[in-house]
């Protein structure tokens, strides 16, 4: 690759570090902005070629954020004390450009059509997958029930970025003992189950089974009171009341995962979480 140049990182960054009542308090906080240029990423071409891929400088990803620390030593005495340290920190990535002025690129691709992309304008790390014809914010669903899919084959239905991350760590000492545990928190960013939206197709996930409004399983059939009730709004805004056949998951009268009448964005989460990280004594 002859014509490949290093990746440069453009960055500068600004903080602030103070302490206060002895060092009982003490705050240190960062702003950062950074730009990546010059990436290097694989182009993918024709096998016919002699070659599946190509490697160009194609894309400027800029990052900012602020991270911010916090020590504090709420209780001190001669036996005994309490420390603390907080931290947190947001990242917000945008991808600027990518190679030849293209809109999107594809990072990696999964199962089910996932895919993993980097779009202009947009933070680096979407995913992409199929989606619902929404009305009024809700699924819309045509006159014989069933989920009216997006006409776009993919359509962006997460991220994998979160809005934020951070931790508490305490320390407990009392004469030559000590206890400590920190807390782990993300707030935000998106996951694809890949695991629910095959259970969802063997009949394995909750919302699979159970009870239909006649007080029949979901999985009778029609003529039986039996029948799944897809969730939605009709074309003129009131909500579902058609229950479609769910009875037979080998001649595919059977509408659950992606594969069938859902589509991925159900078996897309909240990322986000609350961790006992550690704990020691």
């Amino acid at each position: 690759y002859p014509n490949l140049v290093p990746e440069m990182n453009h960055t500068y960054e600004i903080g602030a570090e103070a302490s206060f009542l002895n060092n009982r308090i003490g705050i240190d906080v960062t702003y950062y902005h950074a730009l990546s240029i010059n990436q290097i990423t694989p182009i993918n071409v024709s096998t016919s070629s002699g070659y599946s891929k190509f490697y160009v400088n194609g894309g400027t990803v800029r990052n900012q954020g602020v991270e911010l620390s916090l020590n504090l030593t709420p209780v001190k005495t001669r036996n005994f004390s309490w420390d603390m340290n907080i931290n947190w920190a947001t990242n917000k990535n945008t991808v600027l450009s990518l190679y030849q002025g293209q809109p999107s690129f594809l990072i990696s691709g999964y199962q089910n059509s996932l895919q993993l992309v980097a779009e202009k304008g947009k933070p680096f790390g979407v995913i992409r997958g199929t989606d619902y014809t929404y009305l009024n914010g809700k699924p819309e669903v045509d006159s014989n029930g069933y989920y009216i899919k997006s006409p776009n084959h993919l359509s962006d239905i997460g991220n994998i970025n979160p809005d934020w991350f951070g931790g508490v760590n305490n320390t407990f000492r009392y004469k030559s003992f000590s206890l400590s545990f920190l807390i782990d928190v993300k707030k935000g960013g998106d996951i694809y189950s890949l695991d629910l939206d095959y259970g969802a197709s063997a009949g394995l996930t909750p919302h699979t089974a159970g009870y239909n409004s006649n007080g029949k399983p979901v999985r009778a059939p029609l003529s039986q009171g039996g029948g799944y009730l897809m969730q939605g709004v009709t074309a003129d805004g009131k909500p579902n009341t058609k229950l479609v056949d769910a009875s037979d998951i080998n001649k595919k009268l059977f509408p659950f995962s992606s594969d069938n009448s859902e589509v991925a964005k159900e078996y897309v989460f909240d990322a986000g979480y609350v961790k006992l990280r550690e704990a020691a004594i």
